[in-house]
Parts: C-alpha cells; sequence; structure tokens
C-alpha cells in the first residue's frame, strides 16, 4: 500500500492581473515536511512551485494513473482559485491568464476525471484557494439539477476539504512585502498545525483521521476571526481515513468552538388525524374489494392505508439538527453527517412535499427522505419553508454548504402512476365490473323448527298410522345451515318407525362462482344422488321452481329446491310401512313451498 501526497502551490503568474501570493511555495514546504515525517504522516511526497498548466496537467494525470485500490493518494493546491461566467472552477498555473482560463487554467474538470479512472479506493483533495467549494458544487449537474455521485464515484471513498466556500476568498495574513518573512495561509497554517503538535488527535488515541484534522482546522480557521469558512465533502468513503500519527512526545492545547445545542424539528401531532383520511377511506375499499372478490378495490385500498401509515409516521417522528449533521428518529432512525449531504432536494409527493437529503457516502442509497418537516395538501405546514432554509443554514455553518433543489411537479405525480397502472390493469383484466351481475341472495337461512313446527308435522303424518307420536330431534342451525327433524312412533310404540325432515344448505360466493350458481351445482349433484340410489325422479309443482323435483321410493319421498343460493330439502321417511304409511306427495309439498317462502332475499353484486 502507498502513502503518496502530491503538493501544487503557484505564488507568481505571468498574468499582470492576477497577484503574487506569498504563502502558497511556504505552504507545499511546510505541509510537505509534516506529511513526510515518519512519525506523523510517512507519505512519500512530491512539490510543484510555479510550474506552468501543462506541466501541472501531466503532473496530476500521471500521479492517479496506474494505482491500486488500497492506495492512499492525497493532493493538495495552494494559489488562486478562479471561476468563470459559468461557475466553473480553475486552479490558476504560472501561464495562467484570466481571459483564457478554459486553455491556460487547470479545470475541476480535468482533475474530477483523473481521479474518476484511477483505481484507488482513498483520495484526499485539499484545495486552499479562492471560491474552492466550487469543486463539489460542480458534481450538481444544472441540467437536471440530479446529482450523479453513484454513477462518478460508485464503491469509491473520495474527500474534499476546502478552505473556503463556492463563494468566499481564501485570506492569507498581512500584506506582501519583502521583510516579512513568508507563512502558510490561514486555513494551511491551522492544518500543517493540528498534524505537527497533534493537537488534532481529538480522541486522544494517537492517531489523526480526516474527520478530526478538519473538525480542528474548522474550529482554528473560525477562532482566527477569517471571514472564510472551511468546507468538506465525503463520497463513498467508508471507514476511517488515518492521515497521520500524533508523535509521543507532543503537546498541545486543544481549542474547539462549543457546540450549540441540537436544534429539533416536530411535525405538529394534530397532522396525524389527516393520516385517518387514506387510513379510513383505504379500509372501506380494501373491505369491499374483499367482501366482492375485486383485486382491484384490494390493490387500491391496500395502498391507501400504507400511504396512511407512512403520513401517520412522519407526523409522529423528529428531525434533529447538530453539529455533527442529521439525525431521525424510529420509525425511521439514520444519521447523517455533513460532509455526506450534497444537496437538500423539496420533493413532490402524492400528498404534498417532502425533504429528502442527497447521500453522498454511500451506494446503497441515494437519499434519506426525512420523516419531518413535511406538508401534506390536507394540512399545510407552515413553516415548512423556513425548516429547508434552516437545514441549508446549518450546513453552510459547519462546512458543508448544500444546495437546495426543487423538484419537478411532476414527481409527485409520478409517484401514484405505478399502483394506479397496476389498479387499471386489475380492474381490466380481471375484476371487469361491467360483466358483473346483480344477484339477489340469502345472508342467513331460517330456522327450520320454525318452518317445521309441532303442528305442521301433525299434518303430515295423520292419518299414516293409529296414534302416532312426534319427538323433535337432530336439530342444528348455523349460518349457512339449518335442520329440524321430527321422529315418529306408531301405535304408542317406544320405537322410531320414520321421520320427517327440513333442512337448508346456503352457499357464499366464492371468486369463481356466486352463491346461485354454487347452490344449483349442489343440487344437481344431489339428482345425481338420488338416481344413483334407486329412487325415482319426477317434476314437482311449479312453485317450487323449474328445476324442483320429487324423489321417490316404497319407503321414503325426498322434495329438493332451489331458492337464490338456498337449498331446500323435506323428506320422509318410514322403516316399516305396515305401520308407517307414506304420506301424499302434496303434504310435503305444502311444507317445501312454506320452506321456500320464508327464505329472506337481499340484494349483492358478486362477480
Amino acid at each position: 500500500m502507498a502513502r503518496e501526497a502530491l503538493l501544487i502551490g503557484n505564488s507568481v503568474y505571468d498574468d499582470a492581473e492576477l497577484r503574487r501570493l506569498r504563502a502558497p511555495a511556504q505552504d507545499v514546504a511546510e505541509l510537505g515536511r509534516v506529511l513526510s515525517d515518519p512519525e506523523v504522516g510517512s507519505f512519500e511526497t512530491k512539490t510543484l512551485t510555479d510550474k506552468a498548466g501543462s506541466e501541472i496537467r501531466a503532473e496530476i494525470e500521471q500521479f492517479f494513473a496506474n494505482r491500486r485500490p488500497d492506495d492512499f493518494l492525497l493532493l493538495y493546491f495552494s494559489g488562486h482559485g478562479l471561476k468563470d461566467a459559468t461557475g466553473a472552477l480553475y486552479l490558476a498555473a504560472e501561464d495562467t491568464h484570466i481571459e483564457d482560463l478554459a486553455n491556460t487554467g487547470v479545470t475541476a474538470d480535468f482533475i474530477n476525471a483523473c481521479i474518476q479512472r484511477s483505481r484507488s479506493r482513498r483520495i484526499v483533495l485539499i484545495l486552499d484557494c479562492c471560491y474552492s467549494g466550487a469543486f463539489a458544487r460542480g458534481m450538481v449537474v444544472r441540467a437536471d439539477q440530479t446529482v450523479h455521485v453513484q454513477e462518478r464515484f460508485g464503491g469509491r471513498g473520495l474527500v474534499i476539504i476546502t478552505a473556503s466556500s463556492a463563494t468566499e476568498y481564501a485570506f492569507e495574513d498581512g500584506v506582501l512585502t519583502e521583510e516579512i518573512d513568508p507563512r502558510p495561509s490561514v486555513f494551511t497554517r491551522a492544518f500543517i498545525e493540528g498534524l505537527d503538535t497533534g493537537a488534532a488527535d481529538l480522541n486522544d488515541d494517537a492517531e489523526i483521521t480526516l474527520d478530526e484534522i478538519y473538525d480542528f482546522t474548522f474550529d482554528a480557521v473560525r477562532l482566527s476571526g477569517s471571514r472564510q469558512t472551511p468546507c468538506r465533502w465525503v463520497f463513498g468513503a467508508q471507514g476511517r481515513f488515518v492521515l497521520g500519527r500524533r508523535r509521543p512526545d507532543a503537546t498541545f492545547a486543544v481549542r474547539s468552538i462549543p457546540s450549540p445545542e441540537p436544534l429539533v424539528f416536530r411535525p405538529p401531532r394534530w397532522l396525524t388525524v389527516v393520516a385517518l383520511v387514506p387510513l379510513a377511506l383505504g379500509a372501506v375499499v380494501g373491505w369491499w374489494g374483499i367482501e366482492q372478490y375485486a383485486w382491484s378495490a384490494m390493490v387500491a385500498g391496500a395502498w391507501l392505508i400504507l400511504l396512511g401509515l407512512s403520513m401517520a409516521a412522519a407526523a409522529l417522528d423528529r428531525v434533529e439538527l447538530g453539529r455533527d449533521g442529521v439525525r431521525t428518529f424510529p420509525p425511521f432512525p439514520a444519521r447523517l453527517r455533513w460532509p455526506s449531504i450534497l444537496a437538500i432536494e423539496v420533493r413532490p409527493t402524492p400528498t404534498g412535499r417532502t425533504i429528502a437529503l442527497r447521500r453522498a457516502d454511500t451506494s446503497l442509497s441515494h437519499r434519506l427522505v426525512l420523516p419531518a418537516p413535511r406538508t401534506h395538501f390536507l394540512a399545510r405546514n407552515v413553516e415548512f419553508d423556513d425548516q429547508v432554509l434552516t437545514i441549508r443554514r446549518w450546513s453552510e455553518q459547519w462546512g458543508s454548504p448544500a444546495p437546495v433543489l426543487t423538484g419537478s411537479r411532476w414527481a409527485g405525480v409520478r409517484g401514484v402512476l405505478a399502483p394506479l397502472a397496476l389498479i387499471l390493469v386489475l380492474l381490466v383484466a380481471v375484476d371487469r365490473p361491467w360483466t358483473w351481475v346483480v344477484y339477489t341472495e340469502a345472508e342467513q337461512v331460517p330456522h327450520a323448527c320454525g318452518v317445521l313446527d309441532q303442528r305442521a308435522a301433525d299434518e303430515v303424518v295423520k292419518e299414516l298410522s293409529l296414534a302416532p307420536s312426534l319427538k323433535n330431534e337432530g336439530n342444528e342451525t348455523t349460518g349457512q345451515r339449518s335442520q329440524c327433524r321430527w321422529n315418529i312412533s306408531a301405535l304408542f310404540s317406544i320405537f322410531t318407525h320414520g321421520s320427517v325432515e327440513l333442512k337448508y344448505d346456503r352457499f357464499s360466493r366464492t371468486s369463481g362462482a356466486s352463491g346461485s350458481q354454487l347452490a344449483a351445482r349442489q343440487l344437481a349433484e344431489f339428482r345425481g344422488q338420488d338416481s344413483d340410489a334407486g329412487l325415482t325422479l319426477r317434476k314437482t309443482l311449479s312453485q317450487l321452481g323449474s328445476d324442483a323435483y320429487l324423489a321417490g321410493s316404497d319407503n321414503a319421498i325426498i322434495i329438493r329446491s332451489q331458492r337464490a343460493n338456498v337449498v331446500v330439502t323435506v323428506a320422509f321417511v318410514t322403516r316399516d310401512t305396515s305401520l308407517l304409511l307414506l304420506p301424499k306427495q302434496e303434504r310435503l309439498e305444502k311444507i317445501a313451498i312454506r320452506g321456500v317462502t320464508a327464505i329472506t332475499l337481499l340484494s349483492s353484486q358478486p362477480h
């Protein structure tokens, strides 16, 4: 594993409009001394001072070429940073001319391309120049306001540290004169001090990471009174980047800016009431879909319920802003450091607007959608815009300025298109409601013994034997079935010689057939069973329906009929026709007619 650093500084320029700087030469010399110190950085360093643009570009390209994944590469530049009319950043070389930046300057895009081609997974870029923060801003494509970080740096660790933001100057101390000893710039001086003295070892573990050296440098620059903000961005960097070690005999005084109290955003609790709208609507639509076996309605109900649950969960959550970054709490816990936030997106959603933080620290997810702040169409959060600006100000304050990007209004519409397309496909291809037939069906069956009571049973059995007696047995009533049977004894006998029975069988619709269709199938099945049992089949009264039939034998009479989704059976059986005769057919038909007319039908609309 190689640890190499390329340090570039430019103090003098051919273009008279670029004033001479005194810091860059001292910057690269002092930083090179510390980084190459075996007790501190252990880097193999190469310095370029006051070189032409072509030579600088060649050295940068060679520096990143032919690398291994475990190589640690550090590129440092100190000098003039210039921006053109489009806001693109150029690093000034000795022969750079302001009127011809495209051909004479070292473009940020060129350095970016060299980094992309490199196989190294640990790259640190440090820029001590005016407008240096514009380097990271260039990764936001202005055409579509989409951050293509993972496409550029997927799986690679890149850390960018700049002396100033995209709009700030980087300052030197004092006025350039021949009598004053040259000193590094404010930013680089603090950076070197943190490494050289070990003061940047903030957790006292004898190692100085990039996070620690940045925090130390940030505080030192702020405490110096300089009007510049060191910035930092992290792209796909995993683990700790150890920049150096603290000397065993190092003594130092830790200086730091007090961390502010965390700022917490909590959505109004009454916003949870808004979630009841899609929840209630989804429950109704989903339940109707289950009842009617309508898949499109089931999916629509499930989608509305999920939408309501997400709204309710977000309204119960909170977001905390601190010096380290943004933190969200359960049910969506997450922590995102400011350097890993590349942009703040205001995203339209199906229910309103929300904030998504564009991430540059992981290849697993490009965004962190904040549960709060957010706003809904049904209940506006009037503080939403203020909270968005507050997140932006905090990112600027702690050195990782993130622009606010506003998504297209069509983005919220697109979020609804996928479930709507699925619902429409199910509606047209599966459910097809225009083919549905309206049926009237029974939701419950009558109580059989209420129809075949003792008086009705007496009407059947009278005159069949001498002094017949009745005993009610075999009763059963459920939502799907009701049965009543009267056992008959003849000549004062204690033995049963026959029975008269009324039975209801109700059928509920399924996804493939209505209850009436299932009842018709069962009646046909009974017809086949009775025929196979040797019973003689013939039509019965028209009042019982066209499919009703009578099955008879020497010792039994059975009448079966159907009304909607209910099959009605009236049966008389005798064990000994010498003791108990068969009744007249009309008497059993009368019981069957009473049983059928007792069924109450309600309208339903199955498939």
